[in-house]
């Protein structure tokens, strides 16, 4: 909805297009029951926020241009119709981001403005996403609004090579869209599936896209399809998340894996080495091996190594961690905590915290790997991560 009406009402009544989305749904909750649903629920809805966002229009004099553009037509849908070109991505929502992408925003204002408009990502979602503070956030959202109401950045899609330049930002945003699905920090489900299956779905278009289908596409893509294809061995049947070590691997859907090794081969074919190649090459080690005893944990050593040269970043120090200690290298993974407790990120981190608890036990620290295990229940927010944690403690301390 959002995508729909900033791209009639235009960029630079973004917030306004946000609060009537926000009172459509306000309104339905107050007036709908459940014997008295509308016939069609979307285009309810779609209809009570446009002649909201066009009675706000009305009292100011520089909306009315707006106003006597729209008011007169039967639908949204109508005038969202005329501005489509054959030659441009067709999806609504893939609009709104590459049009939330634009170069005049500094690229950490993009991705910021783009998962809180486009992917619908609350404030404490961004910070958990970008490991930033809530502050830094409102601060990115701030500016971005701001340089889009001051340069008049419009609704448009970027034709041609014009791509290009948004294509990076987009891939961060579609991969932090999926990263939020894969392990919600919000929700108390083990996977929010439609969050995945969207960013699926956006990023397919991307693949077929004759301007966007790059190497970094086909790669980001066969990723999502790796991680993916282990949803349903994720999920005990009581409801509760599964690691990867206790998964049962008949569950993981062949037919997705093919295709994500289809895609994993178009990725390979031409183009730079890219961090979506890296970790997609990362989760195939992990999904193509018998179980776990088989799989190569020295090359999955040197392609963390690799990976970190190309994205600095302290979760990618963090999965590293995870494989010194399935090598047994607790020398090197005593250096990596030492280097991971001086970034902010990692403060109160509830996966820094289980990662170091797993390493305290693999090294015979087990008072620091029940802290630490303690530490990661307390920093855990959503349930799902609270619960697993939990079970380990209780299984800790019945060893003990």
């Amino acid at each position: 909805m959002v995508a729909v009406l900033s791209r009639v009402f235009g960029m630079q009544n973004l917030d306004l297009v946000e609060d009537v989305v926000q009172d459509a749904f306000v309104k339905a909750l107050q007036t709908w029951t459940f014997a008295d649903v509308p016939e069609n629920p979307g285009a309810w809805l779609m209809q009570v926020a446009r002649r909201r966002a066009i009675d706000v229009l009305r009292r100011d004099s520089r909306g009315m241009e707006i106003v006597n553009s729209v008011a007169t037509l039967d639908s949204v849908e109508v005038r969202v119709d005329e501005c489509f070109h054959p030659n441009e991505i067709s999806d609504n929502q893939l609009r709104l981001m590459f049009a939330c992408c634009h170069p005049l925003l500094k690229k950490s204002d993009q991705i910021a403005l783009t998962l809180k408009t486009a992917g619908g990502f609350g404030i404490r979602e961004i910070s958990r996403a970008l490991l930033i503070s809530t502050d830094t956030v409102k601060q990115r959202l701030f500016r971005a609004r701001e340089r889009i109401k001051r340069h008049g950045v419009e609704m448009s899609i970027p034709v041609g090579a014009e791509l290009s330049p948004r294509l990076d930002a987009v891939h961060t945003v579609l991969y932090l869209l999926f990263n939020e699905g894969y392990s919600p920090s919000e929700s108390d489900d083990v996977i929010r599936r439609d969050l995945c299956a969207e960013s699926m779905r956006l990023m397919r278009i991307l693949c077929e896209h004759p301007i966007a289908a790059v190497s970094s596409s086909n790669a980001l893509m066969a990723l999502m399809c790796f991680h993916a294809a282990r949803f349903d061995a994720r999920v005990s049947l009581e409801g509760q998340a599964v690691l990867l070590t206790g998964q049962d691997r008949s569950k993981w859907d062949t037919k997705l894996l093919n295709v994500g090794q289809y895609f994993m081969k178009k990725a390979m074919g031409s183009g730079p080495l890219t961090v979506y190649h890296l970790e997609a090459m990362i989760a195939a080690q992990h999904v193509w091996s018998k179980n776990e005893e088989e799989t190569d944990w020295p090359r999955m050593r040197k392609l963390y190594e690799v990976l970190y040269e190309v994205k600095p970043s302290p979760v990618v120090r963090l999965n590293l961690l995870v494989v010194l200690i399935k090598q047994g290298d607790l020398k090197e993974g005593e250096r990596v905590i030492a280097e991971l407790k001086m970034h902010p990120g990692m403060g109160k981190n509830h996966l820094f915290e289980a990662v170091q608890a797993e390493f305290y036990k693999a090294s015979g620290l087990h008072t620091d790997a029940l802290i630490s295990l303690q530490n990661a229940i307390e920093y855990a927010s959503s349930g799902t991560d609270r619960n697993l944690l939990v079970k380990r403690l209780e299984s800790w301390q019945s060893m003990q």
